[in-house]
């Protein structure tokens, strides 16, 4: 079995495995490293995320990295703890994301999924479903019609998600990046449908 990889802390000059926060034999929390978010919360690169799992870990630690736990330690520390806490949102943020988690895992297969906004208007499949679903929006002229809009939309992200999920499991990559695209257009449009319901409310 490989031995885990180690490094010196910066405290005791004692090994430190790469993945732990604190050092063991002085307990002092480490400087933030680059990890994949996979990495960071011990989970498998894969598309299907407990999200039981990952809110338990992400809560875990948060415990011990929270930079209110850091107000009587040295100004290095207070730095790293802020610094590790940020990572741990913004990894943690990304792996709830089921767009963001796509892309991770595409880029670890060495893919590196386009940033484009514009890519799903480009597509004239997602184009044309994009018309239909804006049309239907418009036409909506009460509160109870743009949620009946709305619901059809959730029910087709739940769909895509499911898609997605399926080809990472058939590692069939060649069509994620397009139903990345479709999901990122859904959800704006929930989002812009949302915002049009209120509306329509007041």
């Amino acid at each position: 079995m490989n031995q885990p990889e180690t490094i010196a802390c910066w405290s005791c000059k004692g090994p430190v495995t790469i993945q732990l926060n604190f050092c063991r034999t002085c307990n002092a929390i480490q400087p933030p490293r680059e990890y994949n978010p996979f990495q960071l919360f011990e989970l498998s690169p894969t598309f299907d995320v407990d999200n039981m799992v990952l809110e338990n870990k992400y809560l875990n630690l948060q415990q011990k990295l929270h930079p209110d736990l850091f107000v009587s330690k040295s100004n290095r520390e207070k730095d790293y703890a802020m610094q590790c806490a940020a990572n741990l949102n913004d990894a943690y943020l990304k792996l709830k994301s089921p767009v963001k988690r796509a892309e991770i895992l595409l880029f670890l297969n060495g893919i590196e999924a386009s940033s484009s906004e514009d890519k799903s208007i480009n597509d004239t499949e997602i184009l044309m479903e994009a018309i239909e679903m804006r049309e239907a929006l418009l036409s909506a002229d009460s509160a109870n019609a743009v949620d009946s809009v709305m619901r059809e939309s959730l029910v087709e992200m739940d769909d895509c998600i499911l898609e997605i999920s399926k080809a990472f499991n058939s590692n069939n990559l060649s069509i994620i990046e397009k139903l990345i695209a479709r999901l990122k257009y859904l959800e704006k449009f929930v989002a812009d449908a949302r915002e049009r319901q209120l509306l329509l409310k007041i």
